[in-house]
């Protein structure tokens, strides 16, 4: 089946930026709609007589039809139970599905499908203009009374056909008119399978709802770049506040139109039926799919929209004034002018002062910094150590001469470290077996005599063989020699073992490609990438990281530098569990470098471990995080030959600590972040004056969907219905704001139609008309010291 071009979106939806991009697709029909079908097949034969036979096979193709999978709908705009400043924005829906709105039709028997309606519509009421209904009356199960949806029986909504509405418990005085459902007696055999309904006054559906000639241009495909292809609704009503400053509750139903083509037509002539309805004051149900409610308040009113969120990330609400967003202690956001300059260093160096208790029950205090440390902060190289690895903790100690305190900072790396690997015994039970297998492959150097002189001759063993040859005392040699051969070889080898520098030697000798080789690859890379999993940071706990919650409060977000120094005392605490034996130290010294080398390639991407080693990254506290899972983080830096240009730094990393904490990993230090959300979630709408701001549509020309300045806007405001809320996208007459849309577009140069779309403005190019922009947050970091 054949399918229009699509329209490409390039950028964040307003031009201004190429974070993403997003393709846009008109209808997006299946190979068969949904239905019953009849197959019928008849054979012929002359010969030797004329006969013929024929039969009848029924297929029927399944789709959604009484209600939507859990997983159907991807987002909702507005967000569900929102508040926020939604006046100029068209309410829309994204399903999973590409192919959903155009599974069935809503359109005439015969209609062409390049104009057929979906059978899905978005509607959006007032409490006022939705009745709400009661519970068993009528056959009604229960009502949300959040939505006003009522929960009912597929067998008891299609017996609802020609009753009073007074059954639902209704004012008006007319009948409830149902949907005329093709071979619903099939489904309705499923008894007390449920679906949900709204009953809504013909006079409003006359008054607010989209007209089928309409239906096209307000479902269109989208697709980004690494997701699936998805489906969008689009609202034709405005939802604004009625009461000044009090918030305004609107409720959205995704609706199903199939059976109503001919009271939702917008020709002068197909709109009597409605209109004998609305005289009569009947009801018409509908069938919902899914409903939410949200609350519009104007712009005096707190939103969760996704921009004022951010900006209190950017700015501090009461002053705003911009946030420091360094990774420091919020005492360096005060004044310390008058405390010691030896003091001001070590808090804009990131460092904590945290009480102490010595082993003297002196209360005191020592120095603390985690990993993660400001910008402008120097790290130290992590180096290897020639001390043993049982010196490494009091080598991680560090005393502060001039203040007389320690800094703790490396030695809890090293603690941490061993309390994560105790916890952890896949790791251990790894770790374990390698050491094991190390052990194994220097004594059989050993054993060949490659190092070390052979041990010298035992005299007790020697008298007691001249003893018993002799067959002297035999009942005392008993007694002296070793009761088993198995013990006298334990004993043996026990004075035949080399010294350390015996050891080190053989080790030496094996090197470490030797070494590597007498350790099962498996488990060798099993604890590799545990370690890398630590050294991204993943489950170290949160106040190693932040060690007072004032680093990082409710609603923040924070750029870092990550302390390599930090991590290599992690890395040993992690391993100097299961090092028994002075041999277990010679070999981890021997393999700490490769080990290390290798972690650190796993967890950032490394070849090898450069001495100018620079990782950054962003921790986010935010609702944000919880409320767009899939949010967006974009870090540039300013490129070297030309500091006007920005070059993306691409995220290697990103791991969330907790349900609204979440940090992203960079190789390089940003100079600006962008956080955003999918570009997917686009807001549809107008302009705060209520116009719409034409777009560009020929890519040879410029960005697809950047702005026409000289393009004069087009007023939404002039294309209302009477109840200055529902856009007139289709009129008969041409008056409808689709063809003005087009007009203006063709007078600007613009490729309105392109070959094989029969419609004036296909529904990608509306969408695109109609972007308000991809809301993002921009974060200048601080600069470098």
């Amino acid at each position: 089946m054949r399918k229009p071009p699509t329209r490409r979106l390039s950028g964040n939806g307003s031009g201004n930026g190429d974070l993403s991009e997003i393709t846009f697709g008109g209808y997006d029909y299946p190979v068969v709609q949904a239905g019953v079908y009849a197959f019928t097949l008849e054979q012929n034969i002359e010969v030797p007589q004329p006969q013929s036979w024929s039969g009848q096979h029924q297929v029927t193709v399944e789709a959604p039809r009484f209600r939507l999978p859990d997983d159907a709908v991807r987002f909702r705009s507005p967000p569900s139970a929102g508040v926020g400043d939604y006046q100029s924005v068209l309410a829309s829906v994204v399903f999973s599905d590409p192919k959903l709105p155009w599974l069935r039709s809503a359109t005439p028997p015969g209609y062409p499908e390049e104009a057929a309606a979906p059978w899905l519509a978005l509607t959006l009421f007032s409490p006022q203009e939705l009745p709400l209904l009661q519970a068993g009356r009528g056959g009604v199960l229960s009502v949300d009374p959040g939505t006003r949806a009522a929960a009912i029986s597929i067998e008891g909504f299609s017996g609802l056909a020609g009753k009073p509405a007074s059954v639902l418990g209704l004012a008006a005085t007319g009948k409830l008119v149902v949907p005329d459902l093709p071979d619903i007696g099939a489904l309705v055999q499923e008894g007390d399978a449920s679906c949900s309904m709204i009953a809504v006054p013909a006079a409003q559906v006359a008054a607010s709802f989209p007209k089928w000639q309409e239906l096209p241009y307000l479902a269109q495909t989208r697709s980004e770049p690494g997701m699936e292809r998805q489906s969008a609704l689009l609202c034709n009503r405005f939802s604004q506040p009625v009461d000044g400053d009090q918030p305004f509750s609107r409720l959205a139903h995704v609706i199903s139109v199939e059976g109503y083509w001919t009271l939702l037509d917008g020709t002068a002539e197909g709109s009597a039926p409605l209109a004998q309805h609305a005289a009569d004051d009947d009801v018409i149900c509908f069938l919902v799919m899914t409903s939410w409610s949200f609350q519009n308040g104007g712009p005096q009113v707190k939103s969760d929209h996704f921009e004022p969120l951010a900006r209190t990330l950017a700015q501090d609400p009461g002053t705003g004034a911009p946030r420091d967003l360094s990774f420091t202690h919020p005492v360096t956001r005060t004044d310390m002018s008058a405390r010691p300059e030896r003091l001001r260093a070590r808090f804009a160096s990131g460092y904590m002062p945290l009480s102490a208790r010595l082993v003297t029950q002196e209360t005191t205090f020592c120095w603390y910094r985690g990993p993660l440390v400001p910008f402008d902060t120097q790290v130290y190289t992590p180096q290897g150590s020639d001390q043993p690895l049982e010196d490494r903790f009091s080598d991680a100690l560090v005393y502060d001469v001039e203040d007389g305190v320690f800094d703790l900072s490396r030695s809890g790396a090293w603690q941490i470290g061993r309390v994560m690997a105790l916890a952890d015994l896949e790791l251990m039970t790894a770790w374990a077996e390698v050491l094991r297998q190390l052990r194994g492959g220097v004594e059989a150097q050993m054993r060949a005599g490659r190092t070390g002189a052979p041990p010298p001759e035992n005299p007790t063993q020697s008298f007691l063989g001249t003893v018993r040859e002799h067959g002297l005392a035999a009942r005392p040699v008993a007694r002296m020699a070793p009761p088993r051969a198995g013990r006298r070889r334990a004993r043996q080898r026990l004075h035949a073992y080399p010294t350390r520098a015996e050891t080190r030697a053989a080790i030496t000798a094996l090197g470490r490609d030797g070494l590597l080789g007498s350790a099962e690859s498996d488990a060798l890379d099993r604890i590799v990438e545990k370690v890398a999993q630590m050294m991204r940071l993943e489950g170290v706990p949160f106040h190693m990281l932040a060690p007072d919650p004032g680093y990082l409060p409710e609603e923040s977000l924070r750029v870092f530098n990550i302390d390599p120094d930090w991590l290599s005392f992690l890395m040993d605490g992690v391993l100097s569990l299961g090092l028994r034996k002075g041999v277990d130290h010679a070999l981890y010294s021997e393999l700490r470098e490769e080990i290390w080398t290798r972690a650190m390639s796993r967890a950032f991407g490394l070849g090898e471990t450069p001495q100018d080693f620079l990782a950054s990254g962003v921790i986010l506290r935010s609702y944000l995080d919880t409320a767009w899972d899939d949010l967006m983080l974009h870090a540039y830096r300013r490129s070297a030959a030309d500091p006007a240009v920005l070059e993306e730094i691409p995220v290697w990393h990103q791991t969330r600590l907790a349900g609204s904490l979440r940090m992203w990993f960079f190789l390089d230090r940003p100079d600006l972040i962008v956080l955003a959300p999918p570009v997917g979630r686009l807001h549809m709408g107008v302009s705060e004056a209520q116009e719409i701001q034409l777009r560009n549509l020929d890519g040879a020309t410029g960005a697809v969907g950047a702005l026409l300045p000289e393009a004069a806007p087009v007023s939404a405001a002039a294309h209302l219905r009477a109840d200055g809320l529902t856009l007139k996208w289709w009129a008969e007459d041409g008056s409808g704001l689709v063809e003005a849309l087009a007009r203006a577009l063709s007078a600007a140069g613009q490729p309105v139609a392109r070959p094989g779309e029969a419609v004036p403005l296909p529904p990608q190019a509306l969408a695109i008309e109609l972007i308000v922009g991809t809301p993002a947050l921009e974060l200048t970091t601080p600069p470098a010291a």
